[in-house]
C-alpha cells in the first residue's frame, strides 16, 4: 500500500486538489445554510446525530485541511454523504434530485418535498433554493 500511496502522491497536483476542494467547500456550505435556514428541514432540536445531513455540516463546518492528503480524505468524506449509490462506480449520482441520497442504512436526515404538506409549507421551502 505504501507504495501505491507513493506513486500517487508522486503524481498529485495539489493545486487541482486545492481547486477541486474549494468548489467543493464553497457549494456545500451554501447547500448546508440553505437547509438550515428552512425550517422545514432543520428541527428546533437539531438533526438526528449519525444522519447524512448532520455529518455532512459537521464536516462543512469544520473546513477543509490545510494539507493535501487531509483535503482528499475530507473530499472523500464529503462523497460519501452526498453520492447516491456506488460511489467509484463510473456514473455515480451526485445530490440525486437535488438532494441528499436516503437509503435504510443512513437515513438522509432530511424530510422529502414529496412527503411536505402543501401550501404555504411547499412555498416556503421553493423560496429558500
Amino acid at each position: 500500500m505504501k507504495k501505491v500511496q507513493s506513486r500517487l502522491w508522486d503524481q498529485l497536483d495539489d493545486s487541482e486538489v486545492d481547486k477541486v476542494t474549494s468548489l467543493f467547500e464553497q457549494e456545500i456550505a451554501e447547500f448546508c445554510d440553505i437547509v438550515r435556514a428552512n425550517n422545514l428541514y432543520y428541527p428546533s432540536n437539531g438533526w438526528e446525530p449519525d444522519s447524512r445531513i448532520s455529518v455532512l455540516a459537521s464536516i462543512s463546518d469544520a473546513g477543509r485541511p490545510n494539507e493535501t492528503w487531509g483535503r482528499l480524505v475530507w473530499l472523500g468524506q464529503i462523497l460519501q454523504c452526498i453520492v447516491s449509490g456506488k460511489l467509484w462506480k463510473s456514473d455515480p449520482t451526485i445530490l440525486p434530485g437535488t438532494k441528499l441520497p436516503q437509503k435504510p442504512n443512513w437515513d438522509s436526515g432530511m424530510l422529502s418535498y414529496a412527503t411536505l404538506p402543501n401550501g404555504i409549507n411547499k412555498q416556503k421551502c421553493e423560496g429558500s433554493t
